[in-house]
C-alpha cells in the first residue's frame, strides 16, 4: 500500500511537534537558569564598583583601640547598594549599623540594629551596639535591657551565625586567624557588657543591683578593677554604707592614684564619717588633679565582630 504525500508529511509534523514538546522543557529550564545567571551577575558587577577598603577595616575590626579610625561613607555606600540589590539578604543589617553608628547617624543606626536583632536573635554584637547607641541616648534602661540579651545569647551561636554570614568572608580574607580574633573579641565584648551595665545601673540608680553585679563584673575583666571598685564605692555612699564606701573608694586609689573624682569622693565619705583631717586632705589632693579617664565610657566600642 502506497502512503500519500499529504499524510506523510502530517505524520512527520506530528513527530517533530512531539520532539520539540520534549526538548522544551529541559530548554528552557536552561535559558531560565541563563537568565537568573545573567542577572546575579550583572548585580554583582554593579555592587562591585562600591567596594570600599576591606584590608583597612580587618585592621580595624582586629583592634579598634590601636588601628586608626575608618572613614564610614564608603561602607555605607556599598551595603546600601548590596541591601538594594539584594533585599532578601537580611544579614547586611548588622553592617549598616555599624557604620551608621560609626558615622554618627545614630537614628539610622538604631534601626538597622533593631531590624538585625528581629531578624536574628543569636547575634550577639547587634545586641551590644544597639544597646551602646541607646546608652548614649541616655536611655539606660532599654540599653540595660538589651544587655541582658546579649549576655544570654550563647558564644558558639553567635560564632556560628558569624561564621555563616558571606558578608563577613569579604573581611576574613584579610584576617589571618579570623576564627581567634572572633573569640577575642567576643570576650571583649562581654567584659565590656558588664562595664556598661555597671554605668547604665549607676544611672538609673539601682545601687542594690549595682553592688550585687559588682563581682561578676569584677571576675569577668579584672583589669578594670579600678573602674568598678570606683562605682561600688559611689553605689555604697549613695546607699550611706559610709564603711563599704571607704573600702571600695581605698581599692580604687590603691589601682589608680590619679583618680580625681575617687579623692574627692573619699573625701566626702570622710566627713560623713566625721574624719575631718582625712576628708581635708582628700579634698585637696582632689583639687590637685586633673579628670582621669577611669570613670568614662570612651573606652567602649562598637564592634563588628
Amino acid at each position: 500500500m502506497i502512503i500519500k504525500p499529504k499524510f506523510y508529511l502530517t505524520f512527520a509534523g506530528i513527530i517533530l511537534i512531539l520532539s520539540l514538546c520534549l526538548l522544551s522543557k529541559p530548554i528552557f529550564s536552561y535559558l531560565e537558569r541563563e537568565r537568573k545567571y545573567l542577572k546575579e551577575k550583572r548585580k554583582a558587577v554593579e555592587v562591585s564598583y562600591y567596594l570600599p577598603d576591606f584590608e583597612g577595616l580587618a585592621r580595624h575590626v582586629i583592634s579598634p583601640e590601636e588601628s586608626p579610625d575608618i572613614e564610614p561613607d564608603s561602607y555605607i555606600s556599598y551595603y546600601t547598594k548590596v541591601e538594594e540589590k539584594y533585599p532578601d539578604l537580611k544579614t547586611v543589617y548588622p553592617f549598616q549599623g555599624y557604620f551608621y553608628a560609626k558615622a554618627e547617624y545614630f537614628d539610622k543606626a538604631i534601626e538597622a540594629y533593631e531590624l538585625a536583632v528581629k531578624d536574628n536573635p543569636y547575634h550577639f554584637w547587634s545586641y551590644y551596639n544597639l544597646a551602646l547607641l541607646y546608652h548614649r541616648k541616655e536611655d539606660f534602661l532599654t540599653s540595660n535591657n538589651l544587655l541582658h540579651q546579649a549576655l544570654v545569647t550563647n558564644p558558639k551561636a553567635t560564632f556560628y551565625v558569624i561564621n555563616q554570614m558571606p558578608l563577613y568572608r569579604q573581611i576574613w580574607k584579610h584576617i589571618p586567624a579570623p576564627g581567634e580574633v572572633i573569640m577575642s573579641n567576643l570576650k571583649k565584648g562581654i567584659q565590656d557588657c558588664f562595664a556598661l551595665l555597671i554605668i547604665n545601673l549607676y544611672n538609673l540608680k539601682e545601687y542594690e543591683g549595682l553592688l550585687k553585679v559588682f563581682p561578676m563584673a569584677l571576675e569577668k575583666d579584672f583589669s578594670r578593677k579600678a573602674f568598678y571598685y570606683y562605682y561600688a564605692g559611689l553605689a555604697s555612699y549613695q546607699l550611706k554604707r559610709y564603711e563599704l564606701a571607704l573600702l571600695f573608694l581605698q581599692e580604687v586609689i590603691k589601682h589608680d592614684n590619679q583618680n580625681k573624682k575617687a579623692f574627692y569622693y573619699l573625701a566626702l565619705v570622710y566627713m560623713e564619717s566625721g574624719n575631718e583631717k582625712m576628708a581635708d586632705a582628700a579634698m585637696q589632693r582632689a583639687k590637685a588633679l586633673n579628670e582621669t579617664g577611669a570613670v568614662s565610657d570612651g573606652a567602649l566600642f562598637y564592634r563588628l565582630f
